[in-house]
């Protein structure tokens, strides 16, 4: 019978399994076994049984999941900090999971999305994979002042981005976004998430010129330069140039008065730091740390 899940601990030469009634203790010379183990093996190794460690005792992890447009990000997070991202494309979802979860406790799963279809099969999936509920988060459920008119329509990823990028500067700032979607919204000296804009991210952008049926299809290159020399040319410039472009007007449109922090997160945030005129921080999984956030002040600060 093979163990499942092994995980080492302590630093000593025995290994753990959750899924099987024993362990597999090899003769050991120079390592003491744990406290937890069963007795240890005089000549080859045999199969004994161990009681678990007390929960208390288990690594104790949180899972954040970012469900967007095109991609469904999963965080997990172990002792206040981001340990692994994993992403997956919305339509090609895996059988499970594999978050680096092994030898420990799943504490809670927070859902944020924006692709109501595809909730229920991504639920199932966290389910199935910690045997533990989500709870799915709404824009109301953020504890973020909300400064807009329709409070149920404005997308929950923006709030939650929102709200981590204030727990790092507490003060005025602006989110850019840049996803399928951009967004560039701002934050008062508050917190009170003021709404902004949304434009079409690269990929779309391209593809609505590529439905035309005299124009190519052509990705986004960083490397583009104008003027273009021919029609793929011209588009990619115009991507690059034009979009940068869009954003930094945007941000100035929404600075008013005194200088709020700029933050870039999303798929694109790194890509498109250096083409801005304005400075900002590059900070990819906000909305995962607002996940995250949110789980410590609903459950204390203790929790993972």
């Amino acid at each position: 019978m093979e163990p499942q899940d092994i995980r080492s601990f302590g630093g000593t030469d025995c290994e753990m399994t959750q899924r099987t009634p024993g362990i597999l203790l090899p003769r050991m010379r120079h390592a003491a076994p744990p406290a937890w183990s069963g007795r240890i093996a005089k000549g080859p190794a045999r199969w004994y049984p161990f009681s678990m460690p007390p929960a208390h005792r288990l690594a104790s992890f949180f899972v954040g999941v970012d469900i967007g447009n095109s991609r469904a990000k999963f965080g997990v997070f172990h002792r206040g900090r981001l340990s692994r991202v994993v992403s997956f494309s919305v339509s090609r979802l895996p059988a499970t999971l594999p978050l680096p979860t092994a030898g420990g406790h799943v504490a809670g799963v927070f859902v944020a999305s924006v692709v109501p279809e595809r909730e229920h099969a991504i639920l199932h999936l966290v389910e199935d994979s910690f045997r533990v509920s989500a709870r799915l988060i709404r824009p109301e459920d953020c504890d973020v002042p909300l400064g807009v008119t329709n409070r149920k329509t404005v997308g929950v990823d923006r709030v939650l981005a929102a709200k981590a990028a204030y727990r790092r500067c507490a003060g005025a700032l602006i989110v850019v976004s840049i996803g399928t979607a951009i967004t560039v919204d701002r934050v008062s000296e508050k917190g009170v998430f003021e709404g902004g804009a949304i434009i079409p991210g690269p990929e779309l952008w391209l593809s609505s010129l590529a439905e035309t049926s005299l124009l190519p299809k052509v990705s986004f290159s960083c490397r583009a330069r104008l003027p273009g020399k021919n029609t793929s040319a011209a588009i990619a410039g115009g991507a690059r140039f034009g979009l940068a472009a869009a954003i930094d007007r945007l941000i100035s449109e929404m600075e008013h008065t005194g200088r709020p922090r700029i933050f870039l997160t999303g798929g694109w945030a790194r890509t498109f730091k250096t083409m801005l005129a304005h400075r900002a921080a590059v900070c990819p999984h906000l909305v995962l740390e607002g996940l995250h956030l949110l789980f410590r002040q609903t459950n204390g600060k203790t929790t993972p």
